[in-house]
């Protein structure tokens, strides 16, 4: 390598943000976290022993004469997004080739093929001094010699690097974006096969510190979730359909709500607002965990965000989307359900599009029981195959998500019921 109308249902989901969405590490890193606490549940070998240590928090490397690697075990077992964060970089001397890197790879048999050669891993390097660039790069096994796709001048300040894989790119990623360079091709088998992750560097002179190594899925085009900004100052829940449409409700506060809906969510979104008070947002995703918004609210300027996804929902859900009861042809309650990787889920119930009840199950594994969110005496309990025991009635999914879901139509069961009490 060198040298419609129903879909105002969710003006109440926002009280769900405060309560459901766990710290980043949970939601995010599902595939690999290390934050260099000292409380890892990961094995750490360092080649090069005298060059690393673990300070504050962080990862430190100082002065690595020679090359050096940090190794743990990372076996993610389906495409994903890997970043490490970079506190800082510091030198004293001048060398052209000084780098550090990361590298997700196989120490087994197995190999995928990038430009006709048999490789073994990916990596991302950055070259701090000289050439100011990261690149991306694969190992030729038989030839053992890199093959590099391209380098990109890197941000100022650089926060992170990392690499995505899925099964049609190996992609470069600076500051938690996905960059210009990449591979293209089947790499179905890349992501199955890798095992082991390094932190690696050759750099006399230099001090880096690292923290935080992330790993999550890589949901192939999914957006769903709930995604947030920086601050953060403004939250959006995303959610696709199986037509092809998409809906985001904004909010900055969990009181004020912006809704929006478009027909077509491969180009993003570009709307007004689908109550027509004036509003309108411009949503452009750049990953399926980054994206960058614009939201003009009706009488002030226009205002962008660079929000990330913090809460998804798991690669196949099995009942998400909009329900009916009793029937699609015959509704008199609507349901609007969205599950999470985490393992909770949410229910939106309303019979007329003016009044809603908004039910959260934090773990939806052996069926949907909750109580009304924000404290209404309701409790609900939902059945996504079988008959309706007593009491309960029909329902059946009307409209599948998120988009791509083949088989919409699911039949299953709804009790609603009033928990008031009385007292004698």
């Amino acid at each position: 390598m060198r040298k419609c109308g129903e879909f105002l249902f969710l003006s109440g989901f926002f009280i769900f943000l405060a309560l459901a969405v766990p710290a980043a590490q949970a939601a995010d890193c599902e595939l690999f976290y290390e934050d260099f606490s000292g409380d890892s549940i990961h094995t750490w070998d360092f080649f090069g022993d005298p060059y690393w240590s673990i300070e504050n928090g962080m990862v430190v490397l100082t002065d690595p004469e020679e090359y050096t690697v940090a190794e743990t075990s990372f076996v993610p077992g389906e495409p994903f997004v890997m970043d490490v964060d970079v506190v800082d970089y510091t030198f004293s001397e001048e060398d052209k080739d000084c780098y550090f890197g990361l590298y997700a790879f196989t120490k087994g048999h197995g190999r995928f093929t990038v430009e006709g050669e048999e490789v073994d891993g990916v990596t991302a390097v950055v070259w701090p001094i000289d050439y100011e660039d990261a690149c991306l790069g694969v190992w030729d096994t038989p030839n053992q010699e890199w093959i590099t796709a391209d380098c990109h001048v890197f941000p100022v300040p650089l926060t992170s690097f990392g690499i995505s894989i899925s099964e049609t790119e190996l992609v470069l990623r600076l500051n938690k974006e996905n960059t210009p360079v990449k591979f293209s091709g089947d790499f179905s088998a890349a992501a199955p096969l890798i095992d082991t992750v390094w932190l690696r560097a050759n750099c006399p002179g230099m001090t880096l510190r690292l923290d935080n190594l992330c790993a999550q899925p890589l949901s192939e085009g999914g957006y769903d979730g709930i995604w947030k900004d920086a601050g953060p100052t403004m939250n959006f829940y995303v959610q696709t359909y199986a037509p092809g449409s998409v809906i985001v409700i904004a909010t900055p506060n969990l009181s004020d709500f912006y809704v929006f809906l478009d027909s077509d969510v491969s180009d993003g979104v570009d709307v007004d607002d689908l109550a027509g008070a004036g509003h309108h947002l411009s949503l452009t995703f750049s990953s399926p965990t980054e994206a960058s918004a614009t939201m003009t609210l009706a009488g002030s300027a226009a205002k962008n965000y660079a929000i990330a996804r913090e809460f998804r929902i798991p690669a196949n859900p099995d009942a998400d989307g909009i329900w009916k009861s009793p029937s699609c042809d015959a509704p008199t309650r609507n349901l609007y359900v969205q599950t999470y990787a985490a393992g909770s889920g949410i229910a939106i119930v309303t019979s007329d599009l003016q009044e809603f009840m908004v039910f959260l199950d934090s773990d939806t594994a052996s069926g949907f029981e909750a109580e009304e969110l924000s404290g209404k005496p309701f409790h609900l309990s939902l059945g996504f195959s079988g008959s309706p025991p007593e009491g309960a009635t029909t329902m059946s999914r009307c409209v599948a998500a998120p988009q791509g879901v083949t088989s919409a139509e699911m039949n299953g069961y709804v009790s609603l019921y009033s928990i008031i009490t009385t007292d004698k």
